[in-house]
């Protein structure tokens, strides 16, 4: 019976070969982007493969070997990088005898193994864990001997900055005007360096005759009450000097 099936098996050939495949959705991002692979397998009516891992390979400025089983369970260091089986895989895993052609003839003999149908992976790399340059990409497929399949290269470009070195202060100062008499009591929004503006005239406002200081005066609405004072101070006086000569 055995010798039948063998017989059969090879008078298929080709035609019932498994095909692997690593496709990849941007060959140029820029370091800190999330790239996704689509790894597929596809196995053909009649086929039945005793798969045993799976492997995504980077050969680059790094080295990556991301081993991953057939249900997408990460086996092995696989820095940054997610894998999920997709919904719309639909091979069966059963006993039967294991077969496939991939380059040549492939008999596996009686087990368990996934059948015919499909099985795909999408898997999620941040490019932020890697160093920029180019990287050679291969999947891999663990059915006793290792079957492989080239993938496309990919570039990882170092992120762009305006290169003005500059930075923005996003603390902002609120600042209230002083009542001069008029209805205005709102806020007014000045950053850091125009209040400071604002206080040294304050400050350098100086009467050409007493030397005094009275811009803050002025500010603050007390002007009167220095001029009545000054009445007050005339009147005492010569009052007094009257007082003397009497």
């Amino acid at each position: 019976m055995t010798l039948l099936i063998l017989t059969m098996l090879l008078l298929a050939g080709p035609v019932q070969g498994f095909t692997l495949n690593l496709n990849l959705n941007d060959n140029s991002p820029t370091q800190g982007d999330k790239i996704t692979f689509t790894a597929e397998i596809e196995i053909p009516s009649g086929g039945q493969l005793p798969i045993e891992y799976l492997i995504l390979e980077l050969n680059g400025i790094e080295t990556l070997s991301c081993k991953f089983s057939p249900n997408g369970t990460i086996l092995s260091v696989c820095k940054g990088i997610t894998i999920t089986q997709n919904s719309n895989s639909n091979s069966n895993y059963g006993y039967g005898y294991g077969y496939g052609y991939f380059n040549q003839n492939n008999n596996f003999g009686y087990g368990y193994g996934y059948q015919s149908g499909k099985l795909t992976y999408t898997i999620t790399l941040d490019t932020n864990e890697y160093k920029t340059g180019t990287y050679a990409t291969a999947l891999k497929l663990k059915i006793n001997s290792l079957f492989t399949q080239q993938g496309p290269p990919f570039t990882i470009e170092e992120s762009s900055n305006d290169g003005s070195g500059t930075t923005t202060d996003s603390t902002s100062y609120y600042y209230t005007l002083p009542n001069t008499g008029t209805n205005t009591n709102e806020n007014e929004l000045l950053s850091g360096d125009a209040q400071e503006e604002e206080d040294r005239s304050e400050i350098n406002s100086v009467s050409p005759i007493t030397g005094a200081t009275i811009g803050t005066a002025i500010k603050r609405g007390i002007l009167p009450a220095i001029i009545i004072i000054m009445l007050i101070l005339v009147v005492w006086g010569g009052v007094r000097y009257h007082q003397r000569r009497n």
